[in-house]
């Protein structure tokens, strides 16, 4: 009997390309010396890193409860509480599922929903977002002026998803910059906020809760985030 699985397969095999993708880098980049290492320090710290490490595991056991397999092309990203959901279901009772499950978690502050229904989602299309993803992480990994490990990135019909913390303004502009350059991306949508000079890093509370989306199964209309965004605005590509 096959084991039902905990977790988006979708989010995995996108981290194994970008992964795959760096180990030709990585040699390069620790010659160089410990300055990189050095100044590669998640900003969120152990115990935010470990909240959203929480938040993953008890969102995908709630997913999985529901069907091993119906999420495992919705893309979660999360840093500081904030939540990111994107990749395709086959219905719109999928979605709102997906959904709900991340509302009753403790500890997400903000979910952002970019979720497509299309029950037609083949493996072509999860080929060409897994190659931005990587080529993506590739470039931000190589640029010494940014901390790469501050940033979660995911992909989906050709929309380029940043989730993260910059150290400054010119940080998230280089951030940007390299997302724009990247070949048959139409749009970025960034969620980056920058950090606070002289504090630490705190996701901001939750101020309402998100209303259930309710897609159209033929042609469902255009995602929203569920509360304010805090962050930067949404940058676009032109075709």
């Amino acid at each position: 009997m096959m084991s039902a699985p905990s977790f988006s397969l979708r989010a995995f095999a996108l981290a194994g390309v970008a992964l795959f993708a760096l180990s030709a880098c990585a040699p390069a980049v620790v010659g160089a010396g410990a300055t990189v290492g050095s100044a590669a320090v998640d900003e969120r710290g152990i115990g935010g890193t470990a909240n959203d490490a929480r938040i993953r595991a008890e969102i995908n056991g709630e997913w999985a409860k529901i069907d091993p397999f119906a999420f495992t092309g919705v893309g979660l990203l999360i840093r500081g509480g904030r939540v990111v959901l994107t990749g395709t279901v086959s219905t719109p009772e999928r979605y709102n599922q997906a959904v709900e499950v991340v509302k009753k978690v403790q500890g997400v502050n903000d979910i952002y929903v970019h979720i497509r229904v299309d029950p037609n989602a083949g493996v072509v299309g999860f080929a060409s977002d897994a190659g931005t993803v990587a080529e993506m992480r590739r470039k931000i990994f190589l640029d010494k002026g940014i901390v790469s490990l501050n940033y979660d990135i995911d992909a989906s019909g050709n929309v380029l998803y940043l989730l993260g913390i910059a150290q400054n303004e010119m940080e998230r502009q280089k951030v940007l910059t390299h997302a724009r350059t990247i070949s048959g991306v139409r749009q970025v949508i960034d969620y980056i906020v920058l950090k606070p000079q002289g504090q630490p890093v705190q996701a901001a509370p939750a101020t309402q809760q998100p209303q259930q989306p309710q897609p159209e199964p033929a042609e469902p209309a255009a995602p929203q985030p569920l509360t304010p965004i805090r962050s930067a605005p949404v940058e676009v590509q032109p075709l």
